[in-house]
């Protein structure tokens, strides 16, 4: 689905124009993702923006209410692979792979082994090898 709407805007120059972000890049690295996008919009860096993702992104407790904004992001962000099935990973790797890979995501080649791998990386680009405009 991403990829119907990414696709047709690559075709254009949309430079300085659209800015791409994955919910990995919020999670995994909130403040340096947060300031970029600050940047990207022309906006001045803001105390209360850094304090807030100090205060809600990096937190080492692992709340029960999962609707809450105090969390630990990285932990979040990964969550899906401990509790998806490797069936449900099948499918969703087969329904969305020209977006993944538009988007700059690993395929799980061998997914029991993967999930279980502590180093397995979701990510096969980095956003600045994806999208270098956005790092000028």
């Amino acid at each position: 689905m991403v990829g119907l709407y990414i696709q047709p805007m690559l075709r254009f120059n949309i430079k300085g124009k659209v800015y791409v972000l994955r919910n990995q890049h919020l999670s995994l690295k909130p403040h340096d993702t947060t300031n970029r996008l600050m940047n990207f919009l022309d906006l001045s860096p803001n105390r209360l923006i850094d304090k807030f993702c100090k205060d809600h992104t990096d937190k080492d407790v692992r709340l029960s209410d999962p609707y809450s904004t105090t969390r630990n992001s990285k932990h979040t962000a990964l969550k899906w692979v401990t509790f998806l099935g490797v069936g449900d990973i099948s499918s969703v790797q087969k329904a969305c792979a020209e977006p993944m890979k538009l988007l700059g995501y690993n395929f799980m080649s061998n997914i029991p082994l993967d999930k279980k791998n502590n180093k397995f990386s979701t990510l096969s680009k980095s956003a600045k090898e994806l999208w270098p405009d956005q790092f000028e």
